[in-house]
């Protein structure tokens, strides 16, 4: 089991507008689970992704992986305009 964690954006002010785009984000993004992390008046936004990684090749698991950071930042694209 291979597990990622990507902090996408940290100590963002927590606003409704902020709330309404990792909702979004979480629904649509495909490659990952999209959270956010409320801290009193500050968020942070973190991609976690799971996978089975038995019986992957080297190459198959690098392209998963990059897959998996580009649609990280994608995501932090959006969230920090």
């Amino acid at each position: 089991m291979v597990s990622l964690t990507q902090m996408l954006a940290w100590d963002l002010p927590l606003t409704a507008a902020l709330r309404a785009a990792v909702a979004e984000q979480a629904h649509t993004t495909m490659l990952g689970t999209v959270t956010l992390a409320q801290r009193g008046e500050v968020a942070d936004v973190v991609l976690r992704y799971n996978f089975p990684a038995g019986g992957l090749s080297d190459a198959a698991l690098q392209t998963l992986v990059m897959l998996v950071l580009t649609a990280g930042a994608g995501v932090r694209e959006t969230v920090t305009g």
